[in-house]
């Protein structure tokens, strides 16, 4: 896990001071069996540091939003409005039937 320090994480003053963090500054949090570390980062996260059940779920989403429903492209607004007022219609027609 890896968070950026806004105050969001109470990290006392004088501990700041002697690790080196400053407000803003990315934060790598690890736990182990009752233990707490937190390690300066320099970079950003990368790609790579999703868990795989993050990673997944992502591809997930993509996968169905690549699906669509995707509507245009449309050449001006008045194309767009026609287009609303006529999928609205059908999607009222839909309701009243079902």
């Amino acid at each position: 896990m890896t968070n950026v320090v806004r105050n969001s994480i109470r990290i006392p003053v004088a501990i700041q001071r002697l690790a080196g963090i400053a407000t803003g500054d990315l934060v790598e949090i690890k736990a182990t069996r009752g233990r707490i570390t937190i390690v300066t980062r320099t970079e950003p996260l990368s790609k790579d540091d999703y868990t795989p059940s993050q990673r997944k779920a992502i591809k997930e989403q993509l996968a169905k939003a690549a699906e669509g429903p995707f509507h245009g492209p449309f050449s001006s607004g008045t194309e767009i409005n026609t287009y609303l007022k006529k999928f609205k219609r059908e999607q009222s027609h839909k309701s009243k039937t079902t």
